[in-house]
């Protein structure tokens, strides 16, 4: 989980239009999947997106299907794993263990059922089942399968670094449960290695996966690491689809539009969110720099200054300095 913090003060000196905040939290607090956008999507899509958000008896039914029609589709027969509990688990391991008395030590999939085979068999424990995929790796056992399957039981005993090790090499298996790229994704964040934590969350986007978290985490990202503001002004607009009232989202699409060049939608966007936020001092601030910087009105920055230092805004020294500059500069003017 990364920390949300206050606004940052941009170069030379100016207040800043930035807002950073990352919340990231894979499959944890987002929306059902009955609240994303009506856009029909396949199976396979649908089945992701279930897994995202937590629906794992929805995901489970539609990897079952998905498996059952190609009965070498890893992914599926993974996801399915992934939420099997009880008899449901025990019917599966039957069937997987059916589906590997077909294959030779040669196939390119053995190594990936046995791991799944351990994985599902309801006579292992978590520990037990730690401890054989442990020993499958041992005795030289690379399957990609076995690798995501061990990776995230470190990362839930708190062992990101491993986990990572696991889940590298795999990263761009084409049926690598979505699990691995919303773990490196949370185990980078973690270790501070944004880049790479932003081409697994665009993996994540990839596979068709849409919630308030992901878009809002790919916008921040897009603005910090790359400049690409445009790309994460389109982001923190999906984010919004989800929570058109966070004001974290509103600033930071409103400073991805302003850097992109597109200063008057960006200055709309502060403007109508005053309505519902008229003492926040991150909004605030903002409105004052860009009636400032960007629209050259004095008069509507001071107004906005005085009224961040109403409601107590922390950068009381520098915005009563401004204040002085931009009262000057309009006594100028009269």
């Amino acid at each position: 989980m990364i920390r949300r913090e206050g606004g940052l003060p941009a170069a030379a000196g100016r207040l800043a239009l930035f807002a950073f905040l990352l919340a990231f939290s894979a499959c944890s607090g987002g929306p059902r999947t009955s609240d994303l956008p009506n856009v029909k999507v396949d199976s396979r899509v649908a089945a992701r997106r279930a897994a995202h958000v937590g629906e794992t008896a929805r995901a489970a039914s539609l990897w079952r299907d998905l498996r059952r029609a190609n009965p070498r589709d890893l992914e599926a027969w993974v996801g399915e794993a992934d939420g099997a509990r009880g008899e449901m688990r025990a019917t599966l391991h039957a069937e997987i263990e059916s589906f590997r008395s077909g294959l030779t030590e040669k196939d390119d999939q053995a190594g990936d059922f046995r791991a799944l085979s351990v994985f599902t068999d309801p006579a292992n424990d978590p520990a037990a089942r730690e401890a054989a995929l442990e020993n499958l790796r041992r005795q030289g056992d690379e399957s990609a399968i076995t690798r995501a399957l061990l990776g995230r039981m470190y990362l839930e005993r708190g062992e990101p670094a491993r986990a990572e090790s696991e889940w590298t090499p795999i990263e761009g298996v084409p049926f690598v449960p979505l699990f691995v790229l919303e773990g490196l994704a949370e185990a980078r964040l973690e270790a501070a290695e944004r880049e790479a934590a932003l081409e697994a969350l665009l993996a994540v986007e990839e596979r068709g996966v849409d919630d308030f978290r992901l878009s809002y985490n790919v916008g921040t990202l897009l603005m910090e690491v790359r400049e690409d503001y445009e790309g994460a002004a389109k982001r923190f607009a999906r984010a919004r689809h989800y929570h058109p009232d966070d004001l974290d989202v509103i600033l930071n699409q409103s400073s991805a539009l302003i850097l992109a060049g597109k200063t008057k939608e960006g200055g709309r966007i502060l403007e109508a969110a005053l309505e519902d936020h008229p003492d926040s001092p991150d909004l605030l601030f903002n409105l004052g720099v860009f009636y400032a910087d960007h629209e050259n009105s004095p008069s509507k920055a001071i107004a906005s200054f005085e009224r961040y230092l109403e409601v107590g805004g922390e950068w009381k020294l520098r915005v009563e300095r401004w204040l002085k500059e931009l009262r000057e500069k309009e006594g100028d003017r009269s």
